[in-house]
């Protein structure tokens, strides 16, 4: 899997200290430890080492939250094949409802190529538009080993990524109330229970 990778701490006095998880609790191994992380001689003089750290911060907070919606976009798409073999067996199903199915695979997979990409053009080595995660991967990866101010693409793709993430995270709530209003439907039709069904 590799080793963990983050962004890099600003220069300053930091400490740490050794914890084990024991039994459902937490102890401490010995008092914690005081270090300091010193500048890399290569630095300019004019570097900001701690607008650095911050903009790498929020790279990272931001590719958390972009990982958090790729983890319910494969929900959803779980949810959705449940619910396609729960049609099959409900005897009140009809042509609505499996209408209703597939707009809602067509959006689902709208949103995921706005997250991810188109995965048949990448698969092709085509040129593509960014995706929302394709734009910050570039970021951590050609700047999260560096101590060096972010260039003005690296800013303007912070921006335009976290601008489009805020749209697809309004229309990714508007897509699971879609979604949990057709299971719904189907809970009164007298469908199969399928995972993630409010009852």
């Amino acid at each position: 899997a590799g080793d963990p990778q983050g962004p890099t701490a600003a220069p300053g006095s930091y400490s740490v200290q050794l914890y084990i998880e024991h039994n459902g609790t937490l102890e401490a191994q010995g008092a914690a430890q005081n270090f300091t992380i010193k500048p890399v001689p290569t630095l300019a003089p004019e570097t900001d080492a701690s607008a650095v750290a911050a903009f790498q911060k929020e790279t990272s907070e931001l590719m958390r939250q972009i990982s958090a919606a790729g983890s319910k976009i494969s929900e959803a798409n779980e949810r959705l094949r449940f619910m396609r073999a729960a049609l099959k067996e409900t005897p009140k199903a009809s042509s609505k409802q499996y209408e209703s199915w597939n707009e809602l695979k067509a959006s689902l997979s709208t949103l995921s190529m706005r997250l991810w990409g188109d995965p048949i053009r990448q698969g092709l080595d085509e040129s593509t538009t960014p995706s929302i995660s394709n734009r910050v991967g570039q970021i951590i990866y050609g700047h999260w080993d560096t101590r060096q101010a972010p260039t003005q693409t690296f800013r303007d793709n912070l921006d335009i990524a976290s601008t489009d993430f805020m749209a697809f995270s309004k229309d990714l709530k508007m897509y699971f109330e879609g979604l949990e209003s057709f299971e719904a439907e189907l809970e009164k039709m007298g469908a199969p229970y399928t995972r993630g069904r409010k009852l």
